[in-house]
């Protein structure tokens, strides 16, 4: 679902009838991300194993601002090349 953003949430269904004709399915679960997570993209499971694809919120200082470097890095070979 990204109705409100990209990875809110993901929709289980339970296919009940697939043929050339008919196709039938059944929600059965919402996955919203685990917590301290802000998104999620992709689910598998097998029988041992269920792997997700998640985002994580860093909002420590030293990540912001060693973001926030690399985005004015960026800018800057961006503007040089104009």
């Amino acid at each position: 679902d990204y109705s409100i953003t990209y990875g809110l949430c993901m929709y289980k269904f339970e296919i009940k009838k697939l043929s050339e004709n008919e196709y039938q399915e059944k929600l059965v679960e919402i996955m919203k991300p685990p917590k301290g997570y802000i998104a999620s993209h992709t689910n598998n499971r097998s029988k041992n194993y269920e792997i997700i694809d998640v985002i994580k919120m860093d909002t420590s200082m030293r990540n912001i601002a060693k973001n926030f470097i690399n985005l004015v890095k960026v800018v800057f070979k961006k503007v040089k090349r104009w």
